[in-house]
């Protein structure tokens, strides 16, 4: 029984841990892969959204299969309170809506590009942080985009809906 409760204590504490992180933490930009960083840099500039995994793929472990991705989830609708509290952030879900059909407009233009989500199982993850969005990008193949190639397709497209200042900021991070 001790030890049962032991390992409940210790959930509790890696569950707390995680969520301050989500909340509160920025990417650990110095670990991220350099090939990925000015994307990432660029989806954590987008308001109601939070960047939480990212990969530039890597060809010579992964052969064809090597793929690069950036995963974010909804930020709370009050930073000073949790998303279980506060809800979403609005316009997380509506820029959120716009980067997946920006990602799946690709792949209907033949590129090897999706967006995409994942719902793993509740015990893996906290209430309202289950549901991740995603972008992945083949490297190999027919009509690929690198994800600096994405960033800038990205960009673009960006601009031409009325969104001008991503390409600024993205620029900015670039040269700095």
């Amino acid at each position: 029984m001790r030890t049962e409760q032991n390992d409940s204590d210790d959930l509790d504490e890696m569950l707390a841990e995680e969520i301050s992180t989500y909340e509160d933490g920025t990417p650990p930009w110095d670990d991220l892969d350099p090939g990925v960083v000015p994307l990432v840099r660029a989806f954590s500039k987008m308001p109601g959204i939070k960047s939480v995994s990212s990969c530039e793929g890597h060809p010579e472990c992964n052969g064809q299969e090597a793929e690069w991705h950036i995963g974010w989830v909804l930020r709370s609708a009050d930073p000073e309170v949790s998303i279980i509290d506060a809800g979403p952030h609005p316009e997380g879900w509506l820029l959120t809506e716009w980067l997946l059909w920006h990602a799946n407009d690709l792949a209907r233009a033949g590129y090897n590009t999706v967006g995409s989500t994942s719902v793993p199982p509740p015990f893996m993850n906290f209430p309202g942080r289950a549901l991740t969005f995603w972008v992945h990008g083949a490297l190999r193949g027919e009509k690929t985009m690198a994800p600096d190639e994405y960033l800038a397709n990205l960009c673009e497209t960006w601009e031409k809906t009325g969104y001008g200042e991503l390409e600024e900021q993205a620029d900015s991070e670039k040269q700095s």
